[in-house]
């Protein structure tokens, strides 16, 4: 990472804007016997102790193939993915810069009740797209903080519903720098104080970080050799930039440490006649960990179309209560322990299971003539429970 911030030490102050999504998950790592996935949906040989029988999303029916299962010990053990359709429990932060620079980069068009730009436009995207999906007992709640040298609260949590923030209020260019550092450590604060169990932040700004961080390069003046001045002067610059950036970096992994399942969204306006000696997204991705949620877009209009495109709602389970049984029609049933229930490394909408191991022939019969019934039952911190049911057929 410092190889890459090196790398940005001698940036100009270019204007831009920012809309970076952070998806930030576990990685799963299962201490019992390895597994594969078959080809189809069949089951492959986990090792001597038990067959593992692999789960995807969208799985109704899984074949297990009866040789191997004998060559197992004639046990199975069941993992995959559980995927949560949404969350009933949400918060939206919008994260909106307001240095000086984005009086040029998103003016505000229009006067009164028909004023806009390109901030105001991608929060009320992001706000209608949530108000039509939300339940009728779904908890989902906005709030606004901006910030140029420093950083503050503009809104504060409320209701989707009493969530109306004016155009004078989101479309600000106030006199200033550009500090991530504030932005991100005010941004933690008030998703702290927020009790929804899934957090979603939009940071948008118009530029890489001009503030945030402590200069103290020394220049020395040399007045017999004012070529080696202005060197010495420039070299200072550039590394009081890096200070700032490394502040940002710093600041943002912070952010992530203290949510790592919060999904941190965002964009870059750039001309595209504007010839950069660096890419912008090498930056930001030091901020969200992950490239492919960076976005870069050539005019203000852009936002709103590119936010509602990133936008994903995480489900936070409760690893502590979640139900998992096999069955079959003859009322034969079995409890089985849940190994592991993490969140993907790939993709926030799916979540990692693993359960404990269980006789086949005791469910199946003798002959294994009758499907498996697994049924599985995950909850939310906030109460709503996922269910996940599949039938498992040994031949």
């Amino acid at each position: 990472m410092a190889s890459q911030v090196a790398r940005l030490l001698k940036l100009r102050a270019q204007s831009g804007i920012f809309l970076a999504t952070l998806s930030i998950a576990f990685t799963w790592s299962c201490a019992q016997s390895p597994s594969f996935k078959a080809s189809g949906s069949r089951a492959g040989v986990a090792g001597a102790n038990a067959m593992s029988v692999q789960i995807k999303c969208g799985d109704t029916k899984i074949q297990v193939d009866k040789k191997l299962l004998a060559a197992a010990g004639g046990r199975l053990q069941l993992s995959g993915e559980l995927c949560p359709v949404s969350s009933s429990s949400v918060h939206i932060l919008f994260v909106l810069d307001f240095s000086d620079s984005m009086r040029t980069n998103d003016p505000t068009v229009g006067v009164g009740a028909a004023a806009s730009c390109g901030r105001s436009k991608a929060v009320s995207a992001i706000i209608e797209k949530m108000t039509a999906s939300r339940g009728k007992d779904d908890k989902v709640s906005a709030s606004i903080v901006g910030f140029g040298t420093t950083a503050s609260e503009v809104s504060g949590e409320v209701d989707l519903a009493q969530f109306k923030p004016s155009a004078e209020a989101l479309c600000r260019s106030n006199s200033g720098s550009t500090n991530y550092r504030a932005a991100f450590e005010l941004a933690a604060q008030k998703l702290a104080a927020s009790t929804k169990t899934a957090k979603i932040m939009y940071f948008i700004s118009d530029g890489l970080p001009t503030a945030g961080g402590v200069m103290t390069t020394p220049v020395f003046i040399n007045p017999f050799d004012p070529y080696a001045t202005i060197n010495a002067m420039n070299q200072a610059a550039a590394m009081n930039q890096d200070v700032h950036f490394r502040a940002g970096v710093d600041a943002a992994a912070s952010l992530r440490s203290q949510f790592p399942a919060m999904v941190f969204n965002a964009m870059l306006l750039q001309s595209a006649a504007v010839a950069l000696p660096y890419d912008p997204a090498v930056y930001l991705s030091q901020l969200t960990n992950d490239a492919s949620r960076v976005r870069i877009v050539s005019q203000a209009s852009q936002l709103a179309e590119s936010a509602v495109q990133l936008l994903t709602v995480p489900v936070s389970l409760d690893a502590g209560n979640v139900d998992a049984s096999v069955s079959n029609d003859s009322g034969a049933r079995e409890t089985l322990t849940m190994r592991q229930l993490l969140q993907s490394q790939d993709t926030k909408s799916k979540w990692i299971f693993g359960t404990s191991d269980f006789k086949a022939e005791k469910i199946a019969g003798s002959d294994f003539a009758k499907p498996i019934h697994f049924a599985m039952e995950a909850a939310e911190t906030g109460g709503r429970k996922h269910a996940l049911k599949v039938d498992i057929e040994i031949k």
